[in-house]
């Protein structure tokens, strides 16, 4: 069995890691990844290394062709050191990037970049669970100000697969790192069920057979037949990986239904595999997932969803509408796996 993946495959590179142009060119020259790039500044930052601007910005021009957008090098809990680098990419290096706002930050750093034309920004310091609240509460406010000041203002929220944050704020994308390998390393699937809107999470390990609840989801939805996964081992780890990317477009595509947000005007790269733009609806609100109180979160036009069926591999008919979710890995071998068809 094939699993059932829309091509292009939403990924995000990292500048730390895939600085050499040796590692990137074979992944852009599959045609089979739709590519944010970003610095790295994070993981430079728990590893100790340094991240040079100029550097980073040559290695943006060069690749800029095949990114659906970049992000600015932020400099982690420093707003203004931030800014004056986003500054520099743009004014000396001719390059629109993508900046970063931490948790915390006040909005006036949002009416900065809003008032210079910027009109996606990036949402950062919310990983982990132990600061989720607080973070979520951030959040809520970024995108209510930007509602009200900002209209066309979208973000994207960094390193987030927090239900929380997903499910109640339209965003226009986020990104995950380690969603591709959990399932071979851990043993461990994390599925989505469209048709209930629920993840289920079972062990890939021999004897345990939990993996067959999921049989008419795997099978329908996924096109994989449970027996293939029972248990994870070398065999299958391409299939894994695949239904791991899988299950993010089909946890997307349920967002974009519920959120139905339109693309930034000027941020993102048209000419990168994309796909075709699709037509504007009216606005709606937004609740959070306890349906409890509505946090109106309506953000001007949305669009009608005019998505390919997941499983048709016709990158025509991929719309722009968001969330996007992004799957980030510091393999490249991981990345190659979502572009390989099982022989």
């Amino acid at each position: 069995m094939t699993v059932k993946i829309t091509y292009p495959v939403d990924a995000l590179v990292s500048y730390h890691y895939y600085r050499n142009d040796r590692d990137l060119a074979p992944l852009a020259a599959t045609g089979k990844l739709r590519l944010i790039g970003d610095s790295g500044a994070f993981s430079a930052l728990t590893q100790g290394a340094r991240i040079d601007l100029a550097d980073y910005a040559a290695w943006v021009h060069r690749w800029r062709p095949h990114l659906f957008w970049a992000a600015s090098l932020d400099v982690i809990g420093d707003p203004v050191a931030t800014w004056h680098n986003w500054k520099t990419i743009r004014e000396q290096h001719n390059l629109d990037t993508v900046p970063t706002l931490h948790a915390g930050t006040d909005t006036s750093w949002l009416d900065t970049y809003a008032a210079e034309g910027v009109n996606l920004i990036g949402l950062g310091g919310m990983a982990g669970t132990g600061q989720a609240p607080r973070a979520f509460r951030w959040a809520v406010n970024m995108f209510r100000h930007a509602r009200d000041k900002w209209p066309g203002v979208r973000f994207h929220l960094w390193g987030v697969a927090n239900r929380l944050f997903l499910d109640a704020l339209p965003a226009y994308s986020a990104d995950s790192s380690g969603i591709l390998g959990s399932a071979y390393r851990y043993a461990s699937l994390r599925l989505f069920d469209p048709t209930t809107g629920r993840h289920h999470t079972v062990a890939l390990r021999k004897g345990d057979r939990g993996v067959y609840r999921l049989a008419s989801v795997l099978r329908h939805v996924y096109g994989v037949d449970p027996g293939e996964i029972e248990t994870s081992h070398p065999g299958n780890r391409i299939m894994l990986v695949q239904l791991a990317a899988a299950s993010t477009q089909q946890y997307a595509a349920w967002l974009q239904r519920r959120h139905r947000v339109s693309p930034p005007a000027r941020a993102v790269n048209p000419d990168a595999p994309a796909g075709s733009l699709v037509h504007l609806v009216a606005g709606s609100g937004y609740k959070q997932p306890d349906g409890k109180q509505d946090i109106q979160l309506a953000i001007g036009p949305n669009i009608h969803v005019a998505m390919a069926n997941p499983g048709r591999e016709n990158s025509d008919e991929v719309a722009l509408i968001g969330p996007a979710l992004f799957v980030a890995d510091g393999s490249s071998a991981h990345l190659f796996h979502l572009t390989k068809e099982k022989k």
